[in-house]
Formats: C-alpha cells, sequence, structure tokens
C-alpha cells in the first residue's frame, strides 16, 4: 500500500502525464514611459529600475504570476492589455523630468484607473510641476521638495497592506529630497508621513473608490526609496524590497468578499470531486478553459495557482487530508484579498 506522501506524488504524475503539455503562463503586462520620456531612468530598461525588475522575476510565484513583460511607450494612450501602469517622474538630477503629462494623458490614466486598471505612481517632489501631472487626475496635491534627508514613519504598519502585506511589516521608510502631499482629493487615503512635515508622503486609492469597478493606486512623494542601490547611494531599494513588493501584491489583488462560490468546485458543478482537480490541472498545464470563477481552483487559498491547489485537493478527497479553504460546503465571498478573478458562479445565488 502506498504511503501517504508516495500516493499523492504518484496520483498528480500520473494526472500531469495524461493530461500532458507545459505549464500554463501568467504574464504580469506592465505599462511605463520608454526612454523618450525618462531617458536612462526609465522602468522597462533604465539602471535604476534594475533591482525592482529583478524583484519582480525573483518574487514572481509569490505574487501570482509566471512572467512579466513590460511595454515602454513614448505617450499614455491605448493603455488595453496593460495590467499594471508604473509611472514615475524622475530618478536624478542627472535624468531630468520626464515633462508633465498632458491634458490628454491624464485623462488616460484616469480612464484606465475608473475601468479596473492599478497604478503605481512615483512622485517624486523634487520635480514638482512633473510629480504633479502625475497625481492630478486624482485631484492631489504635492508639494517640495524638502532639501535633505528624512525618513517617512508609519504609525500602524498593520494599518494597510501597502506597510503590512505578506511580505512584512514597513515601519520607516528613507527617503531624501522627498516631497508630501497636502491634499488628498475626494480618493486617497494616507498610509504613510513624512517626518519633518508631518504630511502624507504615501497614499492608496482604494478599489471602487472612483467608481463602481475601478482599480487600486498607490502614490509616494520620493522615488528614491525604489531606485537601485548599487547605481547611486542615495537610492534605497535594498533597505525597501519589502515595501515594493507588498505595494506589487495590493495593487494586483482583488478584495475580499464578491462572487460567493465553493473554492474547489472549478468544474462549476456544485460539488468537489476527481473531475475539479483535472479540471484545474488541465487548465494548468494543458492550455485548458479556465473556471468561470478561477478562486475555485485556488483550493489552498494561497491567493494563487499552483500545483499545491490539486495536490491538496486530491489529498481531501482520497487520504483524509484538510479540506479546500472557505467558503467550501456552504457558499461564501473569498475572505481574503488576492488577484484571482471571480467573474460568476452559477450554483451559488
Amino acid at each position: 500500500m502506498l504511503c501517504h506522501s508516495a500516493w499523492r506524488f504518484a496520483a498528480v504524475s500520473v494526472l500531469i502525464l495524461i493530461l500532458g503539455g507545459s505549464m500554463r503562463a501568467e504574464t504580469l503586462v506592465i505599462g511605463t514611459l520608454d526612454a523618450s520620456r525618462n531617458g536612462e531612468a526609465n522602468l522597462a530598461t533604465g539602471i535604476a529600475g534594475r533591482d525592482m525588475r529583478a524583484s519582480l522575476e525573483a518574487n514572481a510565484d509569490a505574487l501570482g504570476f509566471d512572467d512579466v513583460e513590460w511595454i515602454p511607450m513614448p505617450r499614455l494612450a491605448d493603455l488595453s492589455g496593460i495590467d499594471l501602469l508604473f509611472l514615475h517622474n524622475a530618478f536624478s538630477a542627472s535624468e531630468p523630468m520626464i515633462g508633465s503629462l498632458s491634458i490628454e494623458e491624464d485623462s488616460a490614466l484616469m480612464d484606465f484607473v475608473a475601468s479596473g486598471g492599478s497604478a503605481l505612481l512615483l512622485a517624486d517632489g523634487f520635480f514638482i510641476p512633473s510629480a504633479s501631472s502625475l497625481v492630478e487626475a486624482f485631484e492631489v496635491t504635492i508639494r517640495g521638495p524638502l532639501a535633505a534627508e528624512d525618513f517617512w514613519t508609519v504609525s500602524d504598519p498593520r494599518a494597510h497592506p501597502i506597510t503590512g502585506g505578506p511580505f512584512g511589516d514597513v515601519a520607516v521608510v528613507h527617503t531624501a529630497w522627498a516631497g508630501w502631499i497636502t491634499d488628498l482629493g475626494p480618493y486617497a487615503k494616507p498610509v504613510a508621513n513624512l517626518d519633518a512635515t508631518g504630511f502624507p508622503s504615501i497614499a492608496a486609492i482604494e478599489a471602487d473608490a472612483i467608481a463602481q469597478g475601478s482599480g487600486r493606486v498607490a502614490v509616494t512623494t520620493d522615488a528614491n526609496p525604489f531606485g537601485s542601490t548599487s547605481v547611486n547611494p542615495s537610492f534605497y531599494f535594498s533597505e525597501h524590497e519589502v515595501l515594493f513588493l507588498n505595494m506589487i501584491h495590493w495593487l494586483l489583488s482583488t478584495p475580499a468578499g464578491g462572487t460567493p462560490f465553493l473554492r474547489g468546485d472549478a468544474n462549476g458543478d456544485g460539488r468537489v470531486d476527481i473531475g475539479d482537480m483535472i479540471w484545474i490541472l488541465q487548465y494548468q498545464f494543458a492550455e485548458g478553459p479556465a473556471p468561470s470563477c478561477v478562486k475555485t481552483a485556488d483550493v489552498d487559498d494561497s491567493g494563487g495557482l499552483d500545483i499545491g491547489d490539486p495536490i491538496s485537493g486530491l489529498n481531501y478527497l482520497f487520504a483524509n487530508g484538510e479540506p479546500p479553504m472557505p467558503p467550501f460546503e456552504v457558499c461564501g465571498a473569498d475572505p481574503s484579498s488576492d488577484g484571482l478573478a471571480c467573474e460568476s458562479y452559477a450554483k451559488c445565488p
């Protein structure tokens, strides 16, 4: 008789061999301004963003994707197909401001977020005109800069997922020549404050804040915490990778709640059985159809899809393993935030 672990390995191996194919890739598509706007400081290929790009690649699995595609653009216009819009206005005096976004670009940015897109805006207060242009669409006002190194402080890191997310807690952020937010506008909420002024320095716009179905936005008033430390000692990414990864995770996650479903019922027939595990494996490994509610395939509620989900389901079905995480047996909304969609699930009212 096969022991528990041997049976689990054998069952999954057989199913993968039957299904064939290779792992289904999920690509994170990031839109940003190209070298014609950001020079060597552009995020897609420039040296200042090198550590951020490497961090995204190294932590792809934990963030819920397998690959990153950067879409550099000379201007903001057609943003279809982009998952995350990542903009900054400068990284150093040798790479001056992008030039303020035009009225048309502001409209494209607002339309992108209003229709469900997410944006990370490093509105560096060293260059106020261009920093202001990144946030004007959201009626946020930035002033500065503070002519010195300083810190952003967080009174309660666990009060927001940006500072108290899955990658760790952030209580202090090292900055230099930072700006600050004097008006949060109708949508943004403060996350961290600049010590010298007491004004907000990180702000967040939550999902649905602008309109029903609108996406999330994170705003910072200094780009230095995210620049590659090896390029410039005034760039502090080596100190603040946790903050960056928490931001990306929060921006890509869907809010808790939403459409009720039964976890594990990937084929949508109202029960959890071997057919669901086969469906999950086909989706992941053999380019099979996606569940109408992708959350159903996240059997272990890790926030992403991987081989652990069908393993957990098979353990439950055939080896007295733990049942799928809630909601299970009784319809309910997802109690945790993640980046998985649930467009519909017919078996729950």
